[in-house]
């Protein structure tokens, strides 16, 4: 299961992250369920592959970019993955400003298993 660290910033803190000085804001998105995993998808317009980065330290997805022009922005984003998710498999795209990564279930998820009622 993915958990979303504070999705609708009731904190107050979308500026509060800094790097360098530079306030930080979360890219708008969403996480999409499927019968194989999740699908994170992430808005981040004007960012390059190349000056994004996406990390998973200690079951935290990290997710940063940075936009340099025309106005630099800098994008932050992290979710608590679930003890059911394959970290070894996880996939990234960039296409049209829009960042999919994609968490495949564990084997063992994905596993069916029929109970016999006795």
């Amino acid at each position: 299961m993915i958990k979303t660290i504070d999705p609708f910033n009731t904190d107050g803190t979308i500026w509060s992250h800094f790097f360098n000085g530079e306030p930080t804001v979360n890219g708008d998105g969403f996480i999409q369920s499927t019968d194989n995993g999740k699908t994170v998808h992430i808005d981040m317009p004007g960012v390059k592959k190349e000056d994004v980065k996406v990390d998973v330290v200690e079951g935290v997805l990290k997710i940063s970019g940075e936009r340099k022009d025309p106005v630099a922005k800098r994008y932050y984003r992290s979710f608590k993955l679930g003890r059911d998710m394959n970290l070894d498999d996880i996939t990234a795209s960039l296409t049209d400003g829009v960042l999919t990564v994609s968490i495949p279930y564990s084997a063992k998820m994905l596993a069916k298993k029929t109970i016999e009622i006795k």
